[in-house]
């Protein structure tokens, strides 16, 4: 008869903790806060003596062979490690179970010492009678460890001089000894199946980071190579030096995986060798933000909220890391084949499902691109109706791909000429409903009778700083547009403005006439037309 691959349990308080004491419970490198501080610990106490619950534990039996993804924690005294020996680690409820632990066995963890966890027996029952307490007079306050201990209780239970305080007293203890924790056990021979359960029984609740398990699998003992710690002094810090923003944390197993000329699927990155990390990270590393200078520089990357897509990163970063690696300096048709690459990687849409494979094969043609100048292959599939379906409130590659087109356009100011400063703090969101639009919100409501989620349409946006957007208010364009080109000296001067908008003011541009879904059509050609350039491809 098959085994099931998982159990649902019942546990007492001591039960767990006595798991946690011999060894048998470990805590895993990955999990990030140890032990909650003392409101949340009190909170939990009064829960289980409220008899509400608190959640389900869930352990996997993990094999021997990732003992490696154990924690270390002196501070509960653990007996030592049996690398050969299976053992339960806790992939949920770890704060709860160490929280826990640590008021049964009274430790000291930082500086918060459990044993001085209290319990008021005289408090208000609306009221939470758990708390730090440095007074306890085993009278009206009373040590949790106290309570919880097989040897000390009855001490403290005799000198309790109240009945009152004699009676509370046992009923609290009965309820906390006596509550059943419910623990769900998963065995499993790998650890991928193991998240996979517990993100689907789990789905309410925050799910487990995979780059916190590639990080604990790399963790390097010896060198105490920390991931998690290195991704944030050596590469999050400098972009936020740089002002570009942080990137998520999968981007960096990635990038290992593909410099170490490995799958990038989690599997791979999961069995990365420490060592092999340890030899390749400062280039990677290197690579990665000379990449996010690069996309900056040359494709109009302003920060993380104009980059298409994560996955272009640690790809386009193979190709410094190669190139290094080779000797190789840049060409200018490889910077030529690599803006095409950038700029039909986001109108292909290429990274938008099946992502692991295509940041496979893309990371081969850079090792190609470096050694033998090959030429990018990749088509430009997205049409003028995509652009016409996109709305600045929705996330899209090729929503930020036109952000980017537009940035590289050197947006100039309607009514001085000078370019705009995308670092202002008013581009920071730039799905904001009273801001950046060419037909006005309220004008297209009010006036046109345009739905309001349409007004948000891709083509109807423009980078206008907060002094334009006050003063075009609910304005018609062609109002509006025909003061901006009275200021000028010359109409070729306010045409040239609008260009680097992209923005169509010639005689028979839909502007003029306020006409608003001739005038989305129209930039959006245009917009797709200067993509095209950038790609390299040509008119369809």
């Amino acid at each position: 008869m098959r085994a099931p691959k998982i159990k649902v349990d019942t546990i007492s308080l001591g039960a767990l903790s006595e798991l946690l004491h011999n060894g048998e419970v470990r805590i895993p490198r990955f999990q990030r806060e140890f032990v909650w501080g003392q409101k949340k610990t009190a909170s939990l106490l009064d829960s289980m003596n409220r008899e509400y619950p608190i959640g389900t534990f869930f352990f996997w039996k993990a094999p021997a062979k990732y003992n490696e993804l154990i924690r270390v924690v002196d501070d509960f005294g653990q007996p030592q490690l049996d690398e050969d020996s299976d053992h339960l680690l806790i992939l949920d409820g770890q704060q709860r179970i160490t929280s826990l632990h640590a008021v049964i066995s009274g430790k000291k963890i930082e500086d918060i010492n459990y044993r001085d966890m209290a319990l008021d027996l005289d408090n208000d029952p609306e009221e939470n009678p758990f708390g730090l307490r440095k007074n306890i007079d085993n009278q009206r306050y009373v040590s949790v460890t106290d309570l919880l201990s097989d040897s000390d209780y009855g001490k403290i239970l005799r000198g309790l001089r109240a009945e009152s305080r004699k009676d509370r007293f046992l009923k609290v203890r009965e309820r906390l000894r006596s509550y059943p924790l419910s623990v769900v056990y998963v065995e499993v021979a790998n650890i991928e199946p193991a998240i996979e359960i517990f993100e689907r029984i789990n789905q309410e609740g925050q799910k487990l980071s995979r780059f916190d398990l590639v990080a604990a699998n790399v963790y390097d003992h010896d060198s105490e190579f920390d991931l998690r710690e290195r991704v944030e002094e050596d590469f999050h810090a400098k972009l936020r030096e740089k002002g570009f923003g942080i990137l998520p944390n999968s981007i960096i197993p990635q990038a290992l995986a593909i410099n170490l000329k490995k799958p990038v699927n989690f599997r791979s990155q999961i069995g990365l060798d420490r060592r092999k990390v340890g030899e390749v990270w400062k280039n990677t590393i290197d690579a990665l933000l000379d990449s996010v200078d690069y996309l900056r520089e040359n494709w109009g990357v302003e920060n993380n909220k104009f980059l298409p897509y994560d996955q272009i990163v640690p790809v386009f970063a193979h190709y410094f890391y190669f190139s290094k690696k080779e000797q190789k300096k840049q060409n200018q048709n490889e910077h030529e084949q690599l803006k095409r690459w950038f700029w039909r990687v986001v109108f292909s849409e290429r990274y938008g499902d099946t992502a692991q494979s295509r940041m496979q094969q893309d990371a081969e043609w850079m090792r190609t691109l470096v050694t033998d100048t090959d030429e990018v292959k990749l088509r430009f599939t997205v049409d003028e109706s995509v652009l016409l379906g996109i709305h600045m409130t929705q996330r899209s590659a090729v929503k930020n791909g036109v952000l980017c087109i537009l940035n590289l356009q050197g947006p100039k100011h309607f009514a001085t000429g000078g370019i705009v400063s995308l670092s202002d703090d008013h581009f920071s969101s730039l799905t904001k409903a009273e801001r950046h639009h060419i037909f006005p919100v309220s004008y297209l409501m009010n006036n046109l009778l345009v739905a309001k989620r349409a007004v948000h349409r891709l083509p109807n946006f423009c980078f206008i700083p907060a002094d334009l957007n006050k003063e075009i208010s609910d304005k018609a364009p062609s109002k509006y547009m025909r003061d901006y080109q009275e200021r000028h000296e010359s109409a070729a001067k306010f045409t040239e403005i609008m260009e680097s908008h992209l923005i169509p003011v010639d005689d028979g541009s839909p502007i003029w006439t306020n006409d608003y879904e001739d005038f989305l059509e129209r930039r959006a050609k245009r917009m797709l037309q200067k993509a095209r350039e950038l790609a390299g491809v040509t008119e369809p």
